[in-house]
């Protein structure tokens, strides 16, 4: 790192340390759109939000995701066992924490989400009710599959 940088780096952990980026990030451009804080080895990975297989990861420094994409320092206060998302570079992050394993894995808890999968139901309507919890299991199986793609790195 270098002394005359005007902005200080803002992670707890030294510049140097291991950050696992996709290859889509670090050799495409790719915006970072995803990024995990490990709760069990305490990594930070930079994902693009994309599909990933294991061969997509590459091993950085924390100091150079940073200073490709200055908005991740805003994440650098959460705590291990939890992600942020964003849909976009302009979006700002939504943070979420990962449930345990027992309990589906990496579901995001984030409010927002549960509001619309748990949303109020129409007993009355029985075609929309059943419509409902259709919409509601295809969303909760997309929420699955996302959870897969990132535990592939």
């Amino acid at each position: 790192m270098n002394e005359a940088d005007e902005k200080v780096f803002p992670f707890a952990g030294a510049p140097d340390t291991a950050a696992i980026v996709c290859r889509h990030v670090l050799e495409e451009g790719a915006p970072v759109t995803y990024v995990s804080h490990d709760e069990d080895d305490g990594m930070w990975q930079f994902l693009c939000g994309g599909l990933h297989e294991t061969a997509d990861a590459r091993l950085v420094s924390l100091y150079s995701v940073w200073k490709r994409d200055e908005s991740v320092g805003g994440l650098c206060e959460m705590p291990p066992g939890f992600f942020a998302w964003r849909s976009c570079v302009e979006d700002g992050w939504r943070v979420g924490k990962r449930r345990s394993a027992g309990h589906g894995g990496l579901r995001p808890r984030a409010v927002r989400w549960k509001r619309k999968l748990n949303g109020p139901i129409n007993l009355r309507a029985g075609r929309d009710f059943s419509e409902k919890i259709r919409r509601t299991k295809r969303r909760r199986a997309i929420l699955r599959l996302a959870a897969v793609s990132y535990r592939a790195i």
